[in-house]
């Protein structure tokens, strides 16, 4: 399992806008906290869900990025809510359980056969009675950006960091390869270079709903995007709330 952006961390969050925050602040005002956000990263779920008065346990593999995390955290004086921890998420054990589970983007980076599985079990195990569980998968209708994805933002000091996102398949069934490429330029000197390599899964929507039955969960809602569009055949994307 997956990538960690050890040295790109501090350039994660100027990249990959999302448009999740109303769907999870919905869902949010169903179940009250506390919350569990699983492969948390630099924060992004958890300290909105922080800052609406919830306890967050915030959980993500990367040491890079819950530095990250911790830096905004104590930004926004959200300490005494947000309490990050460093683990995995199919093995780690909070002994407590939570009505909201969130883990959103992180089923790409479950390529070997069990880690999914073992997750998902994981999850129930910290899921409260009457609780939910948030995520989403790409599905195998997504298809790689061609040709790659390059985006560049200023760092406010002169210099400029561009980063190209390829994809290549590989000779396993709905798994590619992948490469970020950041780049820091000073006008056009490269002052510094960071490749993060990675492959990622896409999961069919029956998969996800079977191995979640297996781990004892149930489909409550399901959408093609966090607009709460209807799932198809050709969505990229799916959205789960299990309970």
């Amino acid at each position: 399992m997956g990538m960690g952006y050890e040295r790109a961390a501090p350039y994660y969050d100027l990249f990959g806008a999302k448009d999740d925050g109303a769907f999870l602040a919905a869902l949010l005002s169903r179940t009250g906290g506390p919350a569990l956000v699983v492969g948390a990263g630099t924060a992004r779920e958890a300290l909105p869900l922080a800052a609406a008065g919830e306890e967050v346990v915030a959980v993500d593999r990367s040491e890079a990025m819950l530095a990250v995390a911790a830096d905004k955290t104590a930004a926004r004086r959200l300490g005494g809510r947000l309490r990050l921890l460093r683990a995995d998420a199919r093995d780690f054990s909070l002994r407590r359980r939570f009505p909201l589970v969130v883990a959103l983007n992180l089923f790409a980076h479950f390529v070997e056969e069990g880690e999914a599985s073992a997750a998902l079990r994981n999850f129930r195990v910290h899921l409260a009675p009457g609780g939910r569980l948030l995520l989403n998968v790409e599905t195998p209708a997504w298809r790689p950006p061609d040709p790659p994805v390059e985006e560049s933002r200023e760092l406010g000091d002169g210099r400029r960091l561009r980063r190209t996102v390829k994809y290549r398949p590989t000779r396993r069934p709905h798994v590619y390869a992948i490469e970020l490429w950041f780049d820091v330029l000073h006008g056009d000197l490269l002052l510094d270079r960071i490749l993060e390599r990675d492959e990622v899964r896409l999961f069919r929507p029956d998969e996800v709903r079977q191995l979640a039955a297996t781990a004892g969960l149930r489909v409550d809602e399901v959408y093609a995007d966090f607009a709460s569009a209807p799932l198809q055949d050709s969505s990229p994307e799916a959205v789960f709330v299990f309970k």
